[in-house]
């Protein structure tokens, strides 16, 4: 390069700007931070929703703003690459299948509208083809399903800032699964997980059920009132990180485990534990359960957690190691009411490193429905009947009360099937009114409509009257002595309850015996109970094991009858009642 031309390069490079020329980069330079601040938008903001779905809509539609589409599996299937889309507000009812996702660096979005809430009622699954899926500002109600939702095999799924429950029915968030795709990378953030699983309790129903994951991220969510573990790692959990989430009313907070399941023995290895609040949960705060003896957990860590009133204690178990463990009340805002923001003054606040819980729920003044289901309007009944009803809520059902002329009869049933038996003996014959009261977890009530039934329990008619004696017979005129009597060739049988005793209680089995005899021999034994015929027996010793599916709860008669070769019957009655297993 010459002389001249490293001269004139040099004035070029340290030319002074003229405000003329600052103004236009100026001018550029906004203009570029703007279409930068569009692009990085949140998926709930203004303008981010390229498809959208409408209760109103139609899946016919094009799926553009003004011509929504009708179902979210539809809105779905429609997005592409990159693609967001939107719910608007209201109940989506269906299962959701997401079967294609999108690609690294341009996931596929289902969110609700900016602004709006929508709910899925039904199971979302995202299958091992759906990769890089994103699922965020939705309730998510998989109530009345016996599987778990979401259940997530794809890999780089993320679901953020939902509400996520069943009331009551199943495991919830389900991450991997050995025979559907074990799932990479997922994350779980900001999410509020609660009511999931059966009551009472039954030892398998999760908040969340890390089965067969690696790389996981379950970071500042709520896990609450589920029925088992708010968190479980187990069998095949690696390398997952649990941080700053609050773990509270549990039946166990969070179990670390692994077992010899469908394809040999696993264990959860390189989990790391730390800065959560793991409180108030019915079992331990943290334990372990290996179901390999050979093969326990490594390098799992829980660490600078907060436990707080755990009905068995903080931790048990081995193949974890526990460091810097506060136990301390956490301070929350409103616990019953499911504020778990910290008190200023809390002990735990360091804990969370200064990131904000989730908002507490917001109030619910959504009524339950209820109907009573049985028995029919203008039935007429007698003896014990059974009572039933259906009851829902957008958030839970807490307990339906049935209602006898405006009384209460028998206490609030607080688990499914809302049934009770109502012994109308008890009450005068005649029309009567019965209703169901529902009430939702929020508080709020419902009065089903009222049915009408007609109660008779007329007494049995008395038998009819003995027919006159004949009139005696003629002296014998032959002072002889009589002959001897005939002889009876046929007497009817004997029978006698052995068990039970009579007043047993009993739920699902009825263990019932009898002995029986006959000069011509036994021919069955019938076990009556409640006014129908349960088993038979043929040979002795008369003894039968009856599982009970559709009986009433409450009093019945057993009769157990005995039939000789000639028909003859003789029986033995005591008095059962059936009732509800104790709740724990």
């Amino acid at each position: 390069m010459s002389r001249t031309t490293s001269s004139r390069a040099r004035k070029r490079k340290h030319k002074h700007w003229t405000p003329r020329a600052i103004k236009r980069s100026l001018i550029c330079l906004v203009t570029m931070l703007a279409a930068a601040t569009f692009a990085a938008a949140p998926a709930g903001a203004e303008g981010a929703c390229d498809k959208f779905a409408s209760t109103t809509g139609s899946d016919s539609a094009s799926g553009d703003q003004t011509q929504p589409l009708r179902t979210a599996q539809k809105l779905v299937n429609s997005l592409a690459n990159g693609q967001t889309g939107c719910l608007r507000a209201g109940s989506y009812s269906g299962s959701v299948t997401i079967s294609n996702g999108g690609v690294s660096g341009a996931p596929i979005t289902l969110t609700s509208y900016p602004g709006e809430q929508a709910t899925i009622k039904g199971r979302l699954w995202v299958k091992d083809s759906a990769n890089f899926v994103n699922v965020s500002s939705l309730k998510l109600d998989g109530s009345g399903y016996s599987l778990p939702s979401p259940v997530i095999n794809g890999d780089d799924f993320t679901l953020s800032d939902s509400e996520v429950t069943n009331n009551s029915s199943a495991i919830c968030i389900s991450v991997g699964a050995t025979t559907y795709g074990r799932a990479y990378r997922t994350t779980v953030e900001r999410n509020r997980v609660h009511d999931c699983g059966r009551l009472p309790a039954a030892n398998h129903d999760h908040g969340i059920y890390l089965e067969n994951s690696t790389d996981a991220r379950i970071v500042d969510n709520v896990f609450y009132d589920n029925a088992d573990r708010g968190i479980q790692l187990y069998p095949d959990a690696e390398r997952t990180y649990v941080a700053r989430n609050i773990i509270d009313g549990n039946g166990t907070g969070i179990r670390i485990g692994g077992g010899n399941e469908e394809f040999g023995c696993k264990a959860s290895n390189n989990n790391t534990i730390e800065n959560n609040l793991i409180t108030n949960n019915l079992g331990w705060g943290v334990d372990s359960w290996w179901g390999c003896s050979s093969l326990i957990g490594q390098d799992n860590v829980v660490r600078d957690s907060c436990f707080y009133g755990n009905g068995k204690g903080r931790t048990i178990g081995d193949g974890y190691t526990v460091q810097n463990a506060l136990a301390a009340d956490p301070l929350y805002v409103n616990r019953a009411a499911k504020d778990f923001r910290l008190q200023s003054d809390s002990p735990c606040l360091s804990i969370l490193g200064g990131t904000p819980t989730p908002p507490p729920p917001p109030a619910d003044t959504t009524a339950p429905s209820v109907s009573v289901t049985a028995p029919a309007g203008g039935a007429t009944v007698s003896g014990t009947v059974p009572l039933t009803a259906t009851a829902s809520d957008d958030v839970g059902i807490a307990g339906v009360q049935f209602r006898l002329d405006g009384v209460n009869l028998a206490g609030e049933e607080v688990f499914l099937p809302y049934a009770v038996s109502w012994d109308t003996t008890t009450t005068g014959d005649g029309f009567h009114v019965l209703t169901a009261m529902a009430r939702d977890q929020a508080g709020n009530t419902t009065q089903s409509a009222p049915i009408t039934v007609t109660v008779s329990n007329l007494p049995e008619p008395e038998p009819p009257p003995e027919p006159p004696l004949p009139p005696p017979p003629d002296p014998d005129p032959d002072p002889s002595p009589d002959p001897d009597p005939p002889v009876v060739t046929n007497l009817p049988p004997t029978v006698e309850i052995t068990s039970p005793a009579d007043g047993l209680r009993f739920r699902r089995y009825l263990k019932m015996s009898a002995t029986a005899t006959d000069d011509h021999g036994v021919a069955r034994v019938e076990f009556w109970v409640g006014g129908k015929l349960r088993v038979t027996d043929t040979t002795a010793p008369y003894s039968r094991k009856w599982r009970v599916k559709k009986l009433a709860y409450g009093s019945h008669k057993l009769t157990i009858k005995a039939f000789d070769q000639a028909g003859l019957v003789a029986a033995d009655s005591i008095t059962v009642k059936r009732v509800r297993r104790k709740r724990r």
